[in-house]
């Protein structure tokens, strides 16, 4: 065997004589991707989220940011939580470091039943499956129901995590509207009867029900049985996404639509907003079967959950006061909550937005002719990040909302950043009334630099 053909000493692959490789004149590529026609079909869909675009920009200590969903985590105790950490791989080392069960750790799964009482659902531990976080749990529902073309229902808006995931699967995104009360029973039906009509099956109905991201509204009780009914009639799986769900400001928990149909609803679940997202900690509640699979679909993806984080969690459940952790979150939250709709009464006086009772986001609606997305960087320049509705669409609609959150940022801060985003907002009023909206928007592209050089 000579060095070329061994890996010993062969001819490293920057090496290789510019002749083999693929070229664009050969029509294998360009010169920035000489790959880019070897890509599967549903790698060509695939986009930056345009909330992770804003990340580096927003996290300059100089900006506001009103973008980012991220826990406000100095609210944990972290000290004992680092000597909870330090027990667990003293005391539980070989199994915390070692592989695991794709389905997750029994105990862990025993636990997370308790949690999920509070929103009325019984099951059993082997109806769950622990994922790396909620968004695995929804990658792996999505790979084991939908194929290249299937329609996926959302709401409209809906989370942009979810619809990059139903991107990547080639799904056909179909928006259903929703109001105050949430996803709205009517116009489901008639969706979905179109639908039928044009011969084209639905296979999931996406919802986040409490405290929706980016709407903030929540799908109310009297609506959650009539929308599990229509679902029911049309054969359509429901998924139902519930980050927020304990982070309740005011009134009682709604109970979950898992807790009125076990067989029609896959439950997601995870501890990212109620506990730390870093841990990725998440689950899946399905019926049997559909856990089958879903347990078997974990498998190839990563063979097994972290054991690490999932006994760093489980220690936490069992040995801390996470229900009083989770009421003082809420608190936190709340006052959070008031301090961004008092900030937008009394300097944006001329949007809308929702008032949500629970979770981290409000969902404001710019007057007339405004476009939240072109006017992003006159707002990054005045120092304030949101993110623009169209992150929240399908179909690009959207341009005429942004949404604000209220979670990490201190009061202050929040107070600040609204007082920041509406002198933008006048800025952008007065382009529009001089010039009208496509005047404002030449005139915007001219004069105003984008993100990335400010």
């Amino acid at each position: 065997m000579t060095p070329e053909t061994s890996g010993v000493g062969a001819t490293p692959p920057t090496a290789i004589d510019a002749a083999a490789a693929p070229s664009a004149g050969a029509g294998h590529g360009n010169r920035l991707d000489p790959w880019i026609n070897s890509y599967a079909d549903r790698a060509h869909g695939m986009r930056a989220s345009e909330i992770r675009a804003l990340f580096a920009v927003a996290n300059r200590p100089e900006v506001v940011s009103l973008a980012g969903g991220m826990p406000y985590l100095e609210g944990l105790p972290l000290d004992l939580l680092g000597e909870m950490a330090q027990r667990v791989i003293a005391r539980r080392g070989t199994t915390a470091l070692q592989y695991g069960s794709a389905q997750g750790d029994q105990t862990l799964r025993e636990q997370i039943l308790e949690v999920m009482q509070i929103e009325g659902i019984t099951a059993h531990s082997d109806d769950v499956v622990v994922t790396t976080g909620s968004q695995q749990a929804l990658d792996l529902v999505t790979r084991i129901f939908v194929n290249p073309g299937d329609v996926v229902l959302t709401e409209s808006p809906s989370y942009v995590g979810a619809l990059g995931v139903f991107r990547a699967h080639q799904a056909d995104v179909v928006h259903v509207p929703l109001d105050q009360d949430g996803l709205i029973p009517a116009a489901l039906e008639e969706t979905l009867a179109g639908l039928a009509r044009a011969g084209r099956p639905v296979k999931l109905l996406y919802t986040v029900p409490n405290f929706h991201n980016p709407a903030g509204v929540t799908l109310s009780a009297e609506r959650r049985p009539q929308i599990l009914q229509i679902a029911r009639r049309y054969g359509v799986l429901v998924l139902e996404d519930n980050p927020y769900g304990l982070l309740r400001f005011t009134g009682e928990p709604v109970p979950a639509m898992r807790s009125l149909d076990a067989d029609g609803v896959v439950y997601l679940g995870t501890f990212s907003k109620t506990f730390a997202p870093g841990c990725r900690v998440g689950w899946a509640v399905a019926p049997h079967a559909v856990r089958e699979k879903l347990v078997l679909a974990n498998e190839s993806a990563i063979l097994c959950p972290s054991n690490a984080t999932q006994l760093i969690v489980s220690a936490y459940l069992s040995t801390c006061d996470w229900r009083g952790q989770i009421k003082s979150f809420c608190e936190l939250y709340r006052e959070r909550r008031d301090a961004m709709v008092g900030a937008l009464a009394e300097h944006m006086p001329d949007s809308s937005w929702t008032v949500p009772e629970g979770g981290f986001y409000t969902w404001v609606a710019l007057p007339a002719g405004l476009d939240a997305k072109a006017m992003l960087p006159r707002a990054v320049t005045a120092r304030v990040a949101y993110v623009p509705g169209t992150a929240f669409y399908a179909n690009g609609a959207g341009s005429d909302h942004m949404r604000l959150s209220f979670c990490f940022p201190t009061p202050e801060r929040i107070r600040e950043g609204v007082r920041r985003l509406a002198g933008v907002i006048d800025g952008e009023s007065e382009l529009v009334s001089l010039f009208g909206v496509a005047g404002a928007r030449a005139h915007d592209d001219v004069q105003q630099p984008g993100p990335d050089v400010v």
